[in-house]
């Protein structure tokens, strides 16, 4: 008895040796796994609504934490060191479509070399899931499986909640699961190609089961369930820790193995493989440019739109940014040929037009009307509707019964972003079309709250709120256009939401918007790109409406690294397929014309951030824009300092500039002002210090005596008496400059000829930004009357 009892106790003192070191082993591995795993979806952009700043800060700590736990010394110090910088540079400089190259290049850092079973599993699953995300992009299927997908988990989901769950791919965390899933498949069949199937199935199963716990604490806690941007992205980032339990069983790779292949055999299969690779990018570069051409544009009037341009600053709706009639003048500095109809549509009025714009259509068109309209769309027009929330004057039902033939349809409700988000802060470009931005942000776009879409095959969505939700409108609230609560309620579509759709008809496209907010006149100084990219693209007949020619280059890249197979060590083979699906495809960027024009007005905000311009139509630049519009220039907002812009422009404005200019940007200021263009630049002493090199070329000195608002003195030259109202004013020393306004005897404003073109400086940062022009409760008129006066043409 005593014998046993002893036996016992030395098994199961056994048993607690092996779990004490197995317990923190695993839990080390799964940690490895994790901090690799979190890299990669915040890299690829799955993380949640959170702002590029939190993601690359989270980034660069996994990536730093990863390198400092299988950091294994200097050797050999010439290839580890420059990968471990260059993958940290990436993360601080690269576009965000080049982010998952980090990962890449720090899994080799930290490699100890040939033979690493654990860097082929991750490069390997890294490029599986990059592939399989932009099969998703790029596919059409793509959108509809995942939403098949969703709407099978909703289901189960909603059975366990008691309640109707309807969540998109986003906010079922999907993203993380489908990098997960790659993990563990890649993992298994490296570890058991053809045996032990029994237990292949552990890391799957582990799989499962925990995300179906993470599934009901996503419906189950009140943060996750009716969440904000921040709850999200956070939530999100909660619900994938667990996941990586279910790579536990997949510690067998951390096993060392052995070194294959001579080193000179190795380095002809990589410069192979990067010569292969690099043929195939330069291929998809050339063959999948996008097109686009200036044509003619017939604006169709029949629309509940306000048209024209902002009202004067003494009328009752002068803030009527609201309006739509800045896109002509723009559109016709680029080529277009514009026309305006209203009236019966018929096919004479549609004769030599390239593209019809429709903005909130609220009246059925009749038989001959509708006949009409889509014989132009199958000779190879091209149809633009927009549209607003909650039926707005009756469009859904106009709307509905023109789109259905191309399964296309206006839904009764609100798409609106989680709380805390920023129009539509992180809606995703699904680039299948040629105008679809690679890279934005938000008021690229301007996207506000407008109606989702319902899509049908063929159709596709262009651009979706992945992070936002469906808000029902209610017909009893017709007062403030049904809508509705505008808060996020059970049973109310989370995330996923189509902002915008595309589809062919006959040979011609169809693009359907769910807002307008983009065409009108406050958001034209900031989507003036993306304006160009749309209309360029729907008047040249050879654009195609979706890109799916460009998955083709993608698997090219794949299939020429598979061709390899037999040849290269499996390490080269797993660097190059990752390093391929994250290039790949390569695509030329749409040529955007410049306008030609001389009534062109540039705003200068590569120099303002971290100012929070343009944050509302009524804030930052919005009152500047207002002023040049009434003016009769086309006011841009230049975000990345562009010379040929710049050069074609006839007006520059810098406001209140927060950074030094380049001595190329200083040149291209020369060179406009010797070609004949006014500058105007507010700086004051508090941010003189930041721009020597601009107030060098401009020859004036900012004083240091302060002299606040400095209002009450007379314009000079002026017939009347002009007041004027500064933010903060400061002294202007500038020799051979005249004093257009000064206060107590001190200079503010001055202005000079320089070349053919006139040089004004203002000694007031923010003279032209905010409401200091006006704002919803200010109208400064003596302010609006010095800005006219010093840009007159």
């Amino acid at each position: 008895m005593q014998l046993r009892s002893a036996a016992q106790v030395r098994t199961v003192w056994l048993w607690g040796k092996a779990l004490g070191h197995a317990v923190p082993a695993a839990s080390a591995w799964s940690a490895r796994g994790l901090l690799y795993a979190t890299a990669c979806v915040v890299a690829a952009g799955e993380l949640g609504p959170a702002d590029r700043s939190i993601g690359q800060l989270l980034l660069l700590l996994c990536l730093a934490a990863l390198a400092a736990v299988e950091w294994r010394g200097l050797s050999p110090p010439r290839v580890k060191v420059p990968l471990l910088l260059a993958g940290f540079a990436v993360v601080a400089r690269a576009p965000d479509q080049l982010l998952p190259a980090a990962p890449l290049l720090i899994a080799l850092a930290v490699s100890p070399g040939p033979g690493d079973r654990v860097l082929t599993w991750r490069l390997f699953t890294l490029a599986a899931f990059l592939l399989l995300k932009k099969l998703y992009l790029f596919i059409p299927a793509g959108w509809y499986a995942g939403e098949g997908i969703a709407s099978m988990i909703s289901s189960v989901l909603s059975s366990v909640s008691g309640g109707p769950l309807q969540l998109g791919p986003s906010t079922l965390g999907m993203p993380g699961l489908l990098l997960m899933a790659c993990m563990v498949g890649v993992g298994e069949v490296m570890l058991h190609p053809r045996r032990d199937r029994w237990r292949a199935l552990l890391s799957p199963a582990l799989l499962l089961a925990i995300y179906a716990g993470t599934g009901w604490a996503r419906v189950a806690m009140p943060a996750l369930a009716l969440p904000s941007s921040v709850t999200e992205w956070q939530g999100n980032l909660l619900l994938f820790v667990p996941l990586a339990v279910a790579l536990v069983p997949l510690m067998p790779l951390g096993e060392a193995g052995e070194p294959r292949s001579r080193p000179e055999a190795s380095w002809r299969c990589a410069a192979a493989l990067t010569a292969a690779i690099a043929g195939v990018a330069i291929v998809s570069a050339t063959v999948a440019g996008r097109p686009g051409r200036p044509g003619n544009l017939l604006i169709f009037m029949d629309g509940a739109i306000p048209w024209g341009m902002p009202a004067p600053p003494q009328a009752q709706e002068r803030l009527s940014d609201g309006r739509v009639g800045l896109i002509d003048p723009y559109l016709r500095s680029l080529g277009f040929r514009v026309a305006w109809h209203r009236g019966e549509l018929t096919r004479r009025a549609l004769e030599r037009t390239d593209v019809v714009l429709v903005m909130n259509l609220n009246r059925f068109l009749d038989e001959r009307e509708t006949a009409a309209l889509w014989e132009f769309v199958r000779r190879g027009g091209t149809l633009i509707a927009c549209g607003d929330h909650t039926d707005y004057s009756g469009l859904m039902t106009a709307y509905n019964r023109l789109l259905a033939p191309v399964g296309i349809a206006f839904n009764f409700d609100s798409a609106v972003p989680f709380a805390g988000s920023d129009l539509w802060r992180m809606a995703l470009a699904f680039r299948p079309v040629s105008f679809a931005p690679s890279q934005w942000i938000p008021m690229d776009l301007s996207i506000s709250v407008g109606a989702s879409l319902k899509v049908e095959p063929p159709a596709v969505p262009v651009v979706v709120g992945r992070y936002g939700f469906s808000d029902p409108g209610d017909r009893a609230r017709a007062w403030i256009g049904s809508l509705g609560n505008l808060q996020v309620d059970p049973g109310e579509r989370q995330g996923d939401v189509v902002l915008g759709a595309v589809t062919r008809y006959g040979r011609g496209k169809v693009l359907v918007f769910g807002d307008t907010s983009a065409f009108m006149n406050y958001s034209i100084p900031s989507t003036y790109q993306y304006m160009a990219s749309i209309f360029t693209w729907a008047a040249d007949p050879q654009a195609r409406a979706t890109d799916g020619v460009l998955v083709v280059f993608l698997l090219l890249g794949v299939a020429a690294v598979a061709g390899f197979r037999r040849r290269a060590p499996v390490e080269h083979l797993a660097v190059a397929l990752c390093a391929a699906c994250v290039i790949l495809p390569v695509t030329a960027r749409s040529a955007i014309p410049y306008p030609r024009t001389r009534m062109l007005a540039v705003v200068d905000a590569a120099h303002l951030e971290p100012l929070p311009v343009l944050r509302g139509a009524d804030s930052g630049l919005a009152g500047l824009n207002r002023a040049l519009m009434r003016r009769g220039y086309i006011p841009l907002v230049m975000r990345h300092w562009d010379g040929r812009l710049v050069s074609a422009a006839k007006l520059l404005v810098v406001p209140g500039p927060l950074c030094d200019f380049t001595p190329s940007e200083v040149a291209d200021l020369g060179r406009a002002s010797a070609r004949g263009a006014i500058l105007i630049v507010c700086v004051g002493w508090e941010t003189a210090w930041q721009t020597p090199r601009l107030l060098r070329h401009l020859g004036v000195e900012i004083g240091s005596v302060p002299l606040g608002s400095a209002d009450g003195t007379m314009v000079s030259g002026a017939p009347y008496p002009v007041p004027l109202h500064f933010s903060s004013a400061w002294p202007v020393s500038a020799p051979g400059y005249k004093t257009v306004y000064q206060a107590w005897g001190h200079p503010i404003v001055v202005g000079g000829y320089r070349g053919k073109g006139r040089v004004v400086v203002i000694g007031d940062a923010k003279f032209l930004l905010g409401d200091n022009l006006e704002g919803d409760d200010t109208l400064y008129e003596g302010n609006l009357w010095l800005l006219n006066t010093l840009a007159e043409p």
